[in-house]
Parts: structure tokens; C-alpha cells; sequence
């Protein structure tokens, strides 16, 4: 479904290159995109989407006229109950002076840092127990530690 696809488009020229499915199950959508560049290990055309079923890919090539290649995938967040699946989106933020990919979603209010080089859950940050939302969206600075959370209930909070 339209949900579940991503498409490329050359803004100078208004055209569209190419759409892929994302692979997400049904019921679920894309909810963030982020190009992973400025870092030693990834090169200009890879993408990082994440969908509300909690999962992260990350595609390499994405503009390829032979389309894209899925480089790796991984749960990154917990998946949310099946009712709310629609209402859960996953938010990303890149950091990459440390190739860390913080994910949040499915309706937690934690932060999940991830080592995108081994997949490997680096650390999880909850917010204070006093707030009862979720998070709907992150900011990431591309040269320190610091976060920023904006969450459902109004608030933001920044973590280092």
C-alpha cells in the first residue's frame, strides 16, 4: 500500500525516479526517513526508514536505477499493541560523529540508542515517571551527546 512505500524524487526536474515497498506488515506505515551521511561508513545514498511497527531499514543505493538494496533491518523499538499500530509512529535522529540512530515509539516515552555499524542497543533513556506521554518527535545534535524529545503530553526534554 501507499503507506508502506517510499519514493525518490529529483526536485530540480519535479519527477519522481522510482517507488519501493518499505516491507512493513500490514496495518503499519512509514513514519520517518533520515539520509545517513557524514560519516566514515556510510555513503551519501543510504536511507534509515522507520515504520510504526516499531522495525528500522536501512537501504543503501536508494536511488539506483536497480533500486534499492536492503542493507540491514532490526526492531527498534518495542512494538506497539495491534490497535494502535496506526497511532504509534517510530521518530528517528542521527548522530554521525558516533553512528548512533536513536529511535522512539510504539508508544513508550524511551529513547533507544543504537549502534548502526553492529545493530547493537547502545543504551535506553526513560523520561521522568510524571509524564504520561508518548514521544512524537527527536532532534539530534551531529557532534555531542545531545538529545531533544518532544512528547504527547506538550513537553520537550533534552538528554546528554
Amino acid at each position: 500500500s501507499a503507506r508502506e512505500d517510499i519514493s525518490v524524487w529529483d526536485t530540480a526536474r519535479r519527477a519522481r525516479l522510482l517507488t519501493f515497498a518499505n516491507g512493513n506488515p500490514a496495518g503499519s506505515r512509514v513514519s520517518a526517513l533520515l539520509l545517513l551521511s557524514d560519516s566514515a561508513f556510510v555513503n551519501a545514498e543510504t536511507l534509515a526508514a522507520g515504520s510504526s511497527e516499531g522495525c528500522v531499514r536501512i537501504w543503501r543505493s536508494y536511488a539506483a536505477a536497480d533500486g534499492p538494496h536492503l542493507l540491514s533491518a532490526w526492531q527498534a523499538s518495542a512494538a506497539p499493541a495491534e490497535v494502535s499500530l496506526r497511532d504509534s509512529p517510530l521518530s528517528l535522529a542521527w548522530q554521525p560523529a558516533r553512528a548512533t540512530l536513536t529511535a522512539a515509539g510504539g508508544g513508550s516515552g524511551d529513547l533507544c540508542l543504537w549502534d548502526v555499524r553492529h545493530e547493537a542497543l547502545v543504551c535506553r533513556l526513560s523520561a521522568p515517571a510524571v509524564s504520561a506521554g508518548q514521544v512524537t518527535s527527536l532532534a539530534a545534535d551531529a557532534a555531542s551527546p545531545l538529545l531533544a524529545a518532544g512528547y504527547s503530553d506538550g513537553c520537550v526534554r533534552s538528554f546528554d
